[in-house]
């Protein structure tokens, strides 16, 4: 069997989110597909978290 899956699916896998298990239970014994741009969603994803936290470091910082 085929599966497309989106950055959301992937990225729930990399950063360990809370439907991590399910993602790689239901994509186990499958052919794994994704749009091209994948890895260009993928990378922005982390760029946002990343900014993220240091944004929220930063104003922890400041109380």
């Amino acid at each position: 069997m085929k599966i497309i899956v989106d950055a959301s699916a992937i990225m729930a896998v990399l950063v360990k989110e809370p439907e991590r298990d399910l993602v790689i239970q239901l994509t186990k014994n499958v052919i794994i597909l994704s749009p091209n741009l994948v890895d260009y969603e993928i990378a922005n994803g982390l760029t946002k978290m990343m900014k993220k936290k240091l944004k929220k470091r930063t104003n922890d910082r400041r109380i």
